[in-house]
């Protein structure tokens, strides 16, 4: 068995070693038939050779490495060099003779089928011969052969296959795969430089015929070496030119100057991503070409600076004028009067400098004739309206879509009388075809000059011929839909779709229109009809165009709302594909609709906000009702026992203590009052200007000396009604708070002024009223708030200060005092831009001044009067009852309505001032009195709460003539409203 082996392998080795010379014949010859058959010829003589000196099993027994060399020529090289192999090795193996000489034949001939067998299943398809299909294919081969030796005669085949069927399926595969790979690799190689070559000649042939120019550019000291292209493009000799980076920004045309080098800083600095821009560079004849630069950084230093870039240079100066000529084309308005084909013709003609040019309709009704319906000649526009016989030129564009001839096409189209008339030399014609594949018309230009067309050129003139196509599109649509579009009144169009090469939608063009879709989007369909939609809206929504590209191109109807930036309007819209490559669509201006809805939602977010507004103001009021009771008492009591511990400065320093928390505590109380809207307000007519001017000593001294406090006081104001000690206290919650968010300092601003609202501003500003307004503007130039703060801003508790530097009351009772007032509050800021709080008072009608201050009286306040004192909380009850005895008075005292009625009845003597609380149950205060003034007509009321509910104050505002005492009172203010109660008419 080893000598198997050994004898095997040596024979093996020298196949590996004589496969090699077949890499010279592919490179030399790669891909010819020559190269096929001198590559069998090689594995062939191999084969061969190895045939000479095989490994002998018996007599007429011989084995080698033929099925190797025979298998791998038909897999690398195709079905004739197996072939030429196979004859070799079977004509060698016939003469050598023997019992075995029928199966060594068959062995090859199935080692070349297996051969072209798989190289048409990887080779052809350009899958690569991997190592494990290589050994798959080895082990394919050799299986085959060893099933071949049961051809032999006798029992021959028992003991081939003991002798060396192992070695054969162990060795013959892997040597398949080791020169299988150097095969492989070397075609790799040979193909790879082979396309390496390839591409280095179309880049320069490429960039020959492209007029491109190549640069090379040292960031760091300006030298740049370019190629020929790049001077040649610039009208220098190539070998002269130099070119760096100060020369090149000398040659930029001035107005892109900046432009240009700051997109090459801004790229080479890492600002911008790629390096491109288009400029204007001057020649050397002096004028200027227009160049599409372009390039990348591909060498930097250890420091990551940009040290070498590589770009191109390419003339874009003819697309440039291409896409002059075609702006002005498309943005250009026909004159009144002229026919659009006219104006297309003459353009036409200019644009692509040509003698003539003719514009002809095809009827499908008259096969065989064109109907001319605009002509350009050197004198002007030349004859139309007639027909001609598509003979000549327009019958060759009629039956091959086109036809260009770029000289003699006199002699080419000889018969045609038209050409010699006109003295042509060269012709260029396309056919114009609908959305629907049918021709609706030809264009013709001619000249008399030889024709030299460049991209740019057949650029243009397709533009034309599309716009020409849209145009004649949109005549025959509008005759077939003429009708049926003055009598719909929702938009209707009619596009073409267009797409780019891959066959993805990119744009559409307009091929109809109805009157409705002009008035909708404010379209003229004159103007728009044959044109895209990026030229007409440049931003329209990708979107639109990819629905209906898939409806054009599919069939499938949609229907969708959509808003249309450009036309700034909400569409109901539904589209369908009338032919392939269309669709119409049915526009539904529901602009209203939406707006609508959307101010329904606007204002319903308003109404829920006020709903929230007022629910916590409520709350807040219903707090501070029982709180004032339970504050009554002890206030009173505690100036009770004051007045007791006049020689004990101990507990009368206690009793102070729980005076000043008291005091504290009511303060809070009428903050929540302020903004649940249930205080009582005396209003009276008032100037704001006084208002402000009469507090701005206090306010000075309150604020900060590192804030500048500003005042702009427009005079004379209209008169408001309000209570003046509310709007300081508003002033004094604007001021604290703009001073808290200002630091380190800053501008307090306060403003006033008048303003007339009109419904439109009322309507956008929930609250709001229309008509003649007072403005204060109180702003500062402190940190701000965000979005978030904003909307919760008016909310009782709720502060941005640190946890104790603020209740949280400040702003929710200003906006419950102005709401009070009928006025509106709106706060206006953004973080770090400061706050500016504008408040709006109604302007309000003259009426009577200030009140006196009872306090500030000083008659005395005791008296003899006998006093009806009705309240329902037993503290407060006893508190009053105390206090109006020690001050002469006489007290029935009654705890609601009812008790009240039944004391007075069983009084029998005069009862000179009712002293009532005002929400009580079963029978409130207003009520007890209406009652009173039956039994006793002038009797006097004095009505008394800690918030009053609109039972006598309409939304917190006193009704003329009614006094009222508000909880918490001290001792001295009960005996003055008392006294003012019993003595002012």
């Amino acid at each position: 068995m080893p000598l198997v082996f050994a004898g095997l392998i040596q024979n093996l080795s020298f196949l590996v070693a004589l496969s090699v010379v077949s890499g010279f014949v592919e490179r030399r010859w790669r891909g010819t038939l020559g190269a096929a058959v001198l590559q069998g010829t090689i594995f062939g003589t191999a084969s061969v050779i190895g045939m000479l000196t095989p490994l002998v099993l018996g007599p007429g027994l011989i084995f080698d490495g033929r099925s190797v060399m025979v298998s791998l020529g038909g897999l690398f090289f195709g079905p004739w060099a197996a072939a030429v192999s196979a004859v070799m090795a079977a004509v060698c193996r016939a003469l050598q003779g023997g019992v075995g000489t029928y199966t060594g034949i068959l062995v090859i001939l199935s080692s070349a089928l297996w051969g072209v067998v798989f190289h048409r299943r990887w080779t052809l398809r350009g899958v690569p011969a991997s190592y494990g299909m290589l050994w798959g294919f080895g082990v394919g081969v050799h299986v085959a052969m060893l099933l071949l030796m049961f051809t032999l005669p006798g029992g021959a085949a028992w003991l081939v296959l003991r002798r060396i069927g192992l070695p054969v399926m162990l060795a013959y595969p892997l040597t398949t795969v080791l020169i299988g790979a150097i095969l492989s690799d070397q075609r790799g190689r040979i193909r790879l430089l082979g396309e390496m070559r390839e591409n280095e000649e179309r880049l320069r042939l490429a960039l020959h015929a492209t007029n491109q120019g190549l640069f090379d550019l040292n960031c760091q000291t300006g030298e740049t070496l370019v190629n020929p292209e790049y001077a040649r493009m610039l009208g220098y000799d190539p070998g002269s030119f130099r070119e760096s980076h100060e020369e090149w920004v000398q040659r930029l045309h001035p107005e892109d100057r900046e432009a240009a080098v700051g997109a090459y800083e801004g790229y080479v600095a890492g600002l911008l991503p790629e390096y491109r821009a288009e400029y204007r560079m001057r020649s050397v004849s002096g004028d200027w070409r227009w160049v599409l630069s372009l390039g990348k950084v591909m060498e930097w230093d250890d420091r990551g600076r940009p040290l070498r870039m590589l770009g191109t240079h390419t003339d874009i100066t003819p697309l440039k004028k291409a896409e002059e000529a075609l702006r002005l084309i498309a943005e250009a308005d026909v004159p009144p009067g002229e026919d659009i084909f006219r104006f297309l013709v003459r353009h036409m003609a200019l644009s692509l400098d040509m003698s003539h040019a003719f514009i002809a309709r095809l009827d499908p009704g008259e096969p065989g004739w064109g109907h001319c319906v605009a002509g350009w000649g050197p004198q002007g526009f030349r004859e139309s309206g007639f027909s001609f016989p598509l003979e000549g030129l327009a019958g060759e564009v009629v039956s091959r879509g086109s036809c260009l001839v770029p000289s003699g096409i006199r002699g080419v189209f000889p018969r045609d009388a038209r050409l010699e008339e006109l003295g042509a030399q060269s012709g260029w014609g396309t056919l114009l075809r609908g959305g629907d594949g049918k021709a609706l018309g030809l264009v013709v230009l001619l000249d008399r000059r030889p024709l030299e067309v460049d991209p740019s050129a057949r650029s243009l003139f397709r533009s034309f011929a599309s716009r020409l196509t849209g145009e004649m599109e949109r005549q025959r649509t509008e005759e077939k839909y003429q009708t049926l579009f003055r009598e719909m009144l929702d938009g209707f169009a009619v596009h073409e779709i267009l797409c780019d090469e891959t066959g993805k939608p990119t744009d559409y063009r307009f091929v109809a229109v109805n009157p409705a879709f002009e008035k909708m989007t404010g379209l003229r369909g004159e103007e728009i009809l044959g044109r895209r939609v990026k030229e007409v809206l440049p931003g329209t929504e990708e979107s639109w165009i990819e629905t209906y590209g898939r409806v054009a191109l599919t069939g499938e109807p949609v229907h969708f709302e959509s808003y249309s930036q450009s036309l700034e309007k909400h569409f109901e819209v539904t589209a369908y594909c009338p032919q392939k490559g269309q669709f119409a669509c049915l526009f539904a201006d529901v602009t209203a609709r939406k707006k609508a809805e959307q101010e329904r939602n606007r204002l319903e977010d308003q109404v829920r906000q006020a709903q929230k507004m007022d629910s916590i103001g409520r709350l807040a009021g219903g707090v501070a009702h029982d709180l004032n009771n339970l504050l009554t008492p002890i206030l009173g009591y505690g100036e009770i026992l004051q007045a007791e511990f006049r020689g004990d400065e101990e507990k009368r320093e206690c009793v102070e203590e729980i005076l000043r928390a008291g005091q504290r505590a009511r303060d809070l109380v009428a903050q929540l009052l302020a903004f649940g809207r249930k205080q009582v307000l005396e209003f009276r007519t008032l100037d704001l200007n006084e208002v402000v001017r009469g507090f701005e000593k206090l306010l000075r001294r309150t604020i900060r000396e590192d804030i500048k406090l500003r005042f702009f006081l427009q005079d004379p104001l209209p008169p408001i009604r309000g209570d003046a000690g509310q709007l300081e206290q508003v002033l004094l919650n604007l001021a604290v708070n703009a001073q808290d968010a200002m630091p380190q300092g800053g501008v307090l601003s306060v403003e006033t002024g008048a303003a007339d609202l009109d419904e439109a501003y009322a309507a956008s500003h929930q609250g709001m009223t229309v008509g003649r307004h007072v403005l204060l503007v109180v702003s500062d130039s402190g940190k701000g708030m965000d979005e978030e703060m904003r909307a919760h801003l008016f909310e009782p508790f709720y502060t941005t200060k640190e946890k104790g530097k603020g209740t949280g009351l400040g702003l929710a009772t200003v906006y419950g005092i102005v709401r009070q007032h009928g006025g509106c509050i709106w706060a206006y800021g953004e973080s770090g831009q400061g706050m500016t709080f504008k408040l709006f008072f109604p302007q309000g009608e003259g009426g009577e001044g200030a009140p006196p201050s009872p306090e500030a009286s000083s008659r005395d306040l005791r008296g003899q009067e006998t006093i009806l004192l009705v309240e329902d909380n037993d503290m407060v009850r006893s508190l009053a009852c105390i206090l109006l005895r020690r001050q002469g008075y006489t007290v029935l005292p009654a705890a609601d309505g009812k008790e009240a009625l039944s004391v007075l009845e069983s009084h029998g003597g005069a009862v000179h001032l009712l002293l009532t609380d005002v929400v009580m149950p079963e029978m409130n205060g207003r009520v007890l009195y209406d009652a009173m003034k039956v039994r006793v007509p002038d009797i006097r009321v004095l009505f008394m709460s800690g918030y009053t509910e609109n039972v006598i104050a309409h939304q917190g505002v006193l009704d003329p003539g009614v006094h009222f005492l508000p909880k918490p009172f001290s001792a001295e203010t009960l005996a003055a409203k008392v006294r003012e109660a019993l003595e002012q008419p």
